[in-house]
């Protein structure tokens, strides 16, 4: 989603005939590579393109690169003597290296280490360019807020109802009023991130200014998905961690938490929904 809503808003004609018809059509996928050591904003990336004949020389390290031995080419940002620029990257190239990436979510994700590569596909430079950084980082910290919704709220709906069948003392120990009580916490958890991603996506749809709204879900997806997770854990006791049932596998995907992309607070009006 990353690549290609890019692409279609920014890209020219050329790359979007060479590459969105087979994206939709399912025969190819696109990448994004967004993080680096220690670095979360495309607008300053530590790699470096050097222009060359016909193209630029890309030498740098990407972090957690979305399905990068599959993809047909990777999106990515980079600092040249002219400034920022926005280029597509063959992941088999000379000179691109893949190191797979062990994550908590079980995704398949790579360190790109680019050394000396040559690309030619430019999609954007220059003011363009940081446009594009701006609005990439928005879509998608927007796209993992309402993904961290959906699943904060099955693991709520799944634990209310595991509690409400689960007796203990000849009572559904959901009518414990310290289980309740945590249960109730999740449900108004799971809805504050439901408004603030909301409000995030309505107004990157209307193509208003969005930069305020997106830092607050970024950073309510961080603290919901950990709390949320965390308590649906607890409540479901021993059978939680049982690999035969269907919460363990849920319960590590929603950890953006435990991601870079979500590692830097920064939304001055975070606490609009406490």
């Amino acid at each position: 989603m990353s690549t290609a809503l890019t692409l279609q808003s920014f890209a020219g004609k050329d790359i979007k005939e060479s590459y969105l018809p087979d994206l939709v059509a399912g025969q190819s996928l696109l990448s994004a590579a967004m993080i680096e050591p220690a670095n979360e904003d495309l607008a300053t990336p530590t790699t470096v393109a050097k222009k060359v004949e016909g193209g630029w020389s890309l030498s740098g390290v990407k972090h957690c690169v979305p399905l990068a031995n599959r993809a047909k080419r990777i999106l990515l940002t980079a600092i040249s003597d002219e400034g920022l620029i926005v280029l597509l990257v063959d992941p088999t190239a000379q000179g691109v290296t893949l190191n797979r990436q062990q994550v908590t979510t079980t995704e398949s994700q790579f360190e790109m280490i680019l050394e000396d590569v040559f690309a030619s596909e430019l999609v954007a430079d220059n003011e363009s360019a940081a446009t594009l950084a701006q609005w990439m980082f928005e879509t998608t910290a927007a796209a993992y807020s309402a993904m961290a919704n959906g699943l904060c709220d099955k693991m709520m709906r799944m634990t209310a109802s595991y509690t409400s069948e689960r007796h203990q003392f000849g009572v559904p120990v959901a009518t414990f009023q310290a289980v309740g009580h945590r249960a109730a916490d999740c449900f108004i958890d799971v809805e504050c991130l439901r408004l603030t991603s909301q409000q995030a996506i309505s107004l990157l749809d209307q193509s208003r200014d969005a930069s305020e709204a997106v830092l607050i879900a970024k950073i309510w997806t961080g603290d919901v998905t950990h709390r949320v997770s965390q308590a649906s854990q607890h409540l479901h006791g021993g059978i939680g961690v049982d690999r035969d049932y269907q919460f363990p596998p849920l319960s590590l995907l929603p950890f953006p938490h435990q991601h870079p992309f979500f590692w830097r607070h920064e939304a001055p009006s975070a606490n609009l929904c406490a």
